[in-house]
């Protein structure tokens, strides 16, 4: 409909189980889904590199996460609340990490 392409389960019509979106804007999702809604564990991957990974409830990232920002080399680890970060440390990503997230080595470049 939208451009965007679901693979995984259903159930009554609605995403729900584990899945994969893939958006009409590059960005991808792969992890649980409950009620047609990203609930649960999963890892968002933005269009532009960024990744979270981490808990999901009711679409928003909730709970304990990792969000790694590709551009500036930085990591952020903690609480989410109604996706936004709560409590949490920033800090440089470091090597082991990054590479657990399929980012790319520093010295790649």
């Amino acid at each position: 409909k939208n451009g965007a392409k679901y693979e995984g389960e259903w159930r009554s019509g609605l995403k729900h189980g584990h899945g994969k979106m893939v958006y009409a804007n590059g960005d991808v999702y792969e992890g649980d889904w409950m009620d047609d809604q990203r609930a649960g564990l999963g890892v968002l991957t933005l269009a532009n590199g960024d990744t979270y990974e981490g808990h999901w409830l009711a679409d928003k990232k909730e709970g304990p996460g990792r969000y790694f920002y590709v551009s500036t080399r930085k990591m952020y680890e903690g609480e989410w609340v109604d996706d936004v970060a709560k409590c949490g440390v920033f800090s440089d990503i470091p090597i082991d990490a990054a590479s657990e997230a399929g980012l790319p080595h520093p010295d790649d470049n």
